[in-house]
């Protein structure tokens, strides 16, 4: 199953803003559960498949993407630690 994560934010203009990280979906409504219901109806059509969605709530004086593209998880970060491991037993 896909999963999109979509930022919402509340307009200084009044209502309300739901977007992809990439901006490829934008919504916009009255209310934060008009956009959500929209967003849902949009994907829907546009897969044709139920994908996960997740509604981020973001700050108003800070959008959650903006370090994108500076950071990346390194391949290994869920191996075990050994040597920090072998100090705890």
């Amino acid at each position: 199953m896909n999963e999109v994560f979509i930022g919402l934010r509340k307009l200084a203009e009044g209502g309300w803003e739901g977007h992809s990280l990439d901006r490829s979906v934008v919504v916009r409504a009255e209310t934060r559960c008009r956009v959500e219901q929209k967003v849902r109806e949009l994907i829907h059509r546009s897969t044709g498949t139920s994908a996960k969605i997740r509604f981020v709530l973001e700050n108003a004086k800070r959008r959650f993407e903006l370090a994108r593209g500076e950071f990346t998880v390194p391949d290994d970060f869920d191996d075990p630690l050994n040597e920090i491991e072998n100090f705890l037993c």
